[in-house]
């Protein structure tokens, strides 16, 4: 998932500010095009360097979980790849992800089962056939379906 921001009237995606270079067309620091068209009333986004496409897809609404909602993520989660555990808990109204001595992190809710972590990734809940959360998976730049399997 990409997300684009306009803090203080200046478009943004991952921290980085985008120049504009045409009507809803605009340039990374990376030299990747980035092209929005809602011409069918869905708002779409095309990435290309290169001259080939990197991403596309469709903006999605952001959903807010509170409460009730939250209750089903939190345990502790184990990686047999990286032989580590992490644990997710609700604090505040939020999932909070604690790894070890490393600083916790706030998971914010993207979609249904997933999450932005921001340092770590995407983070994606996976379910089983009775619907139960059994496994997250991490995406990041550099990781793609890391899985740490539910333990409690």
């Amino acid at each position: 998932m990409i997300s684009f921001e306009d803090p203080n009237g200046s478009l943004t995606v991952r921290g980085a500010n985008l120049r504009s270079i045409g009507p809803n067309r605009f340039e990374s620091p990376s030299k990747s095009v980035i092209a929005f068209d809602s011409s069918n009333g869905t708002m779409r986004v095309r990435i290309e360097r290169g001259g080939e496409v990197i991403f596309a897809g469709t903006r999605i609404e952001r959903v807010h979980l509170v409460g009730a909602d939250l209750a089903e993520y939190p345990g502790a989660y184990a990686s047999k790849e990286l032989d580590a555990t992490c644990k997710i808990s609700v604090e505040n109204g939020s999932l909070i992800l604690r790894n070890n001595w490393n600083p916790p992190l706030k998971l914010v809710p993207l979609v249904r089962d997933e999450f932005e972590s921001g340092d770590l990734g995407t983070l994606v809940f996976r379910r089983d056939a009775n619907d139960r959360i059994v496994a997250l998976s991490v995406f990041d730049y550099r990781i793609r379906n890391l899985i740490f399997e539910k333990t409690n």
